[in-house]
């Protein structure tokens, strides 16, 4: 989980509460990033040499993956199943 720019505390709802001798804790729920609902899972996707990652409920995540089934269905898996900063594309 990450926090972004795009809203007030970004990504993850914060919670901050002390943690003890560890300092403050973290804690917090992710914000669907179609429909600002809850979020359950984190996807992570690259597409044309760059890297996403969205957070999204179960039921959009099943959508996702229901939306891209056909396509990966015919395409072969390349590199070491993640892409660096070094993957050069045509």
């Amino acid at each position: 989980m990450r926090l972004g720019a795009n809203t007030g505390l970004g990504r993850l709802q914060a919670d901050r509460r002390w943690g003890g001798s560890h300092g403050p804790k973290v804690t917090g729920a992710l914000k669907d990033d179609l429909d600002g609902g809850p979020a359950e899972q984190t996807v992570r996707f690259a597409y044309e040499g760059t890297e996403y990652e969205i957070d999204l409920s179960k039921m959009n995540a099943a959508a996702f993956h229901k939306q891209l089934a056909p396509f990966l269905e015919h395409a072969c898996k390349s590199g070491r199943g993640h892409l660096t900063s070094a993957t050069i594309w045509p």
